[in-house]
């Protein structure tokens, strides 16, 4: 009997699943394939052992459609459930199906039958002095008592994942996530060609304040002689530098122009190109040391997908090629980057009310019409309506 319980234990502790794992009839018999357990070659040999196992509480029998399977408890689980009474071991049964998704206090109520609150918080009491159950805080309904095993880690569904600190929305992770995401899928997503500056020459159109334009250098005649302008109401021809008005030449700034300069082109990869998957995303993060190593460790790739759907619907990332780009155009913080306006000077501007000689007054309580202290013959209140100055 110990050597098929250590056998199968090793075997679940060594899966994902853990004493979560069950075992059906063929895998028992698999797991009994070397001496000393050679012997069992079938259901007759093998539902002895399962009879002392169950005897002593170290083996749970679940009945599934297709058959009977069997999950183990720890050692030490089994010791506090063979000391339960009845009614404590039917409350435990109920919240051990359950596994890691945890069972809410109404609905052991309503599966045992058990409606009565006081003596319900008393068989619950007593499972958690023998450490057999833990009270866990459910994200999706934070006011409803919930109950686990306790040596089962609580599921994203009950924990919220990552995304979540002791049943709060970390929001400033999912932030930082959304953009690495974007940033990362962004390097791969378009091949960048930069745009050369167009350089103006130097126009040769020279312009007059009363808008009349003549050509530089120009001369209607040969021999150097003076092109006329044209003539006045009396006929009489005047030379165009008479009375002319000074000239002034069209300057063109020297910084980047958005008619000539757009930046760099985003050019589509030729067809084949792998792009962004969620898994190489979630690759990229978890193994550059970009987000703190205990969220680092528990992201999952689901979560990462959730992210990027979520991107998706933003109109910033789009499916292509079974992987993911970049809208042309999105735009992205830096990695490490502060924000333009850092929180303590938002907070030192203030709003209307602090802006207001009247909401940062030390004497506000003393002030109103006829005392001493009044709007009236405030000084500070004057000038803010004045010259719009606080105090």
């Amino acid at each position: 009997m110990a050597e098929l319980y250590d056998r199968c234990n090793h075997v679940a502790n060594s899966s994902d699943e853990g004493f979560k794992k069950q075992f059906t009839q063929a895998e028992m018999l698999n797991v009994c394939n070397s001496a000393p357990l050679d012997h069992v070659k079938g259901g007759s040999t093998l539902l002895p052992l399962l009879n002392q196992l169950t005897a002593e509480a170290l083996i749970i029998t679940l009945k599934k459609s297709t058959g009977n399977c069997w999950s183990f408890r720890p050692r030490a689980a089994a010791k506090g459930v063979r000391g339960l009474s009845k009614d404590e071991r039917m409350v435990y049964e109920v919240i051990e199906s359950s596994y890691e998704k945890a069972e809410w206090i109404r609905g052991i109520k309503n599966k045992t039958g058990i409606k009565d609150s006081p003596s319900m918080e008393k068989l619950l009491k007593a499972l958690q002095r023998a450490g057999l159950i833990k009270n866990v805080k459910n994200v999706k309904a934070q006011n409803q008592k919930t109950y686990m095993l306790s040596y089962l880690a609580p599921s994203d569904e009950i924990t919220g994942g990552s995304f979540y600190d002791a049943g709060e929305l970390d929001e400033s992770l999912v932030e930082e996530l959304s953009n690495l995401i974007v940033f990362h899928v962004r390097q791969m997503s378009w091949v960048e060609e930069k745009r050369k500056r167009i350089k103006k020459e130097q126009s040769p159109i020279l312009v007059r304040d009363d808008e009349d334009q003549i050509t530089a250098g120009a001369s209607d005649t040969a021999g150097g002689k003076k092109r006329k302008r044209g003539t006045t109401a009396n006929n009489d021809t005047h030379d165009i530098e008479d009375s002319a008005p000074p000239l002034k030449q069209r300057s063109h700034k020297h910084g980047p122009d958005p008619e000539t300069d757009t930046g760099p082109n985003q050019l589509a990869y030729q067809a084949g190109h792998a792009y962004p998957t969620a898994a190489s995303i979630h690759s990229y993060i978890t193994s550059n040391n970009i987000i703190r190593a205990v969220k680092a460790n528990s992201l999952t790739v689901d979560e990462v997908q959730n992210v990027v759907n979520v991107l998706v619907w933003d109109e910033k990332l789009e499916e292509v090629n079974g992987g993911y780009r970049t809208v042309r155009g999105v735009t992205f913080k830096q990695p490490g980057e502060e924000d333009d306006e850092p929180e303590e000077e938002e907070k030192k501007r203030g709003n209307g009310l602090t802006e207001a000689p009247c909401g940062r007054c030390p004497v506000i309580d003393l002030c109103g019409n006829g005392g001493l202290i009044n709007a009236a013959t405030c000084v500070y209140f004057d000038r803010w309506l004045n010259h719009g100055e606080g105090a």
